[in-house]
């Protein structure tokens, strides 16, 4: 834009304001989103532990499945971790997605399932990591997926307050190629 020089420094004085304005604008901008960076360092990686609008009402029972879960994983009990496994259990891996369709098939290929760093993500995992939506819970990158599941052939439990309580929580999958 073109403005004529002035010798009274009108015009200096109107270019040294508008700089002084875009400098008070990226002040704020930069002050304004400290708090919200921050906000989103500190900010819990699931959803389960922070009630919310997304938080499913069964989410106590999945923190404890996943208690469960690991404390059976910990002691290298392959016996109870196949009792809390749903069947068929799907696999994803590098080689693509697989079925384990029972407890025996489970216990015959238990180390090449829960691989090392399969079993360190879930032994890792705390109460903040678990997220839950329709499709289930997880945990961190989705290593794991585990949901109330209704066994077949059996009715939940009738005098549980509601459906989430009738159904035993099991795992339902494993993702061998997550991060």
């Amino acid at each position: 834009m073109f403005v004529p020089y002035h010798s009274d420094g009108a015009y200096h004085r109107a270019l040294r304001n508008r700089s002084h304005i875009a400098l008070r604008c990226l002040l704020v901008l930069a002050i304004a989103t400290v708090p919200l960076a921050r906000a989103q360092q500190q900010a819990p990686q699931g959803n389960c532990t922070h009630s919310g609008p997304a938080t499913r009402p069964d989410f106590p029972d999945a923190i404890a499945f996943l208690a469960k879960f690991q404390d059976a994983l910990k002691i290298n009990d392959h016996e109870a971790v196949a009792l809390l496994v749903n069947y068929p259990l799907l696999i994803t891996g590098a080689a693509g997605r697989t079925r384990v369709r029972s407890r025996a098939q489970l216990l015959a290929s238990f180390d090449g399932i829960f691989t090392l760093t399969v079993r360190n993500a879930i032994l890792k995992a705390t109460p903040d990591d678990v997220w839950g939506n329709y499709q289930g819970f997880m945990i961190g990158d989705g290593v794991i997926w585990f949901d109330g599941i209704l066994p077949r052939n059996q009715a939940g439990h009738p005098s549980a307050p509601d459906d989430a309580a009738k159904h035993p929580f099991k795992l339902i999958t494993v993702n061998r190629t997550t991060p």
